[in-house]
């Protein structure tokens, strides 16, 4: 049988029953450890963080283009569609684009991937959403290229729910 609990947070929150209940002052993470001992002596321990955050939003769509190949000029034109619509407080359109320098010359012909909070505006021939990030040459080939973009979408944008979009020719899988 269990005798005691103890958690201990570095928020300063402190307790001995099995559920601990947090109550946040301030954003950022609380990381709490637990030690739970039995009439035995024995003893087992567990740690957690828990990130408080101003607000989630309802959804975050993560769009991950890869048209560094001869779907360039359709990756744009899908970018600038989804503009058309653009995000809002309670859903996130993020944007991951790699594009070529070969195949076309929209946009600024700039090369490489970049990731966007797609913004609203009705320029259907440019992409006026803020860059994000200018992540340079990828692999978008390369499932970890997916993973990274999904983490930093999570971590930046948080949701109660999330869709991914893999956008691309589809060979390989």
């Amino acid at each position: 049988a269990i005798t005691e609990y103890s958690w201990n947070c570095n928020d300063g929150t402190e307790g001995s029953e099995p559920i601990l209940t947090l109550v946040a002052s301030e954003l950022g993470d609380i990381s709490c450890s637990l030690t739970v001992s039995s009439e035995t002596g024995k003893e087992g321990d567990a740690s957690a963080t828990v990130r408080v955050r101003e607000s989630y939003s309802a959804w975050t769509f993560m769009v991950f283009i890869n048209a560094d190949n001869n779907l360039e000029d359709a990756g744009l034109e899908d970018v600038n569609e989804m503009e058309t619509i653009g995000s809002s407080d309670q859903v996130n359109i993020l944007v991951q684009l790699d594009r070529s320098s070969n195949y076309s010359n929209a946009d600024g012909n700039w090369s490489g991937a970049r990731r966007y909070r797609v913004t609203q505006d009705n320029d259907f021939n440019h992409i006026s959403s803020e860059v994000l990030q200018d992540l340079g040459s990828v692999d978008s080939g390369n499932y970890s290229t997916v993973v990274d973009f999904v983490e930093w979408s999570e971590e930046n944008y948080p949701a109660e729910k999330y869709a991914l979009v893999l956008w691309g020719h589809g060979w390989s899988w």
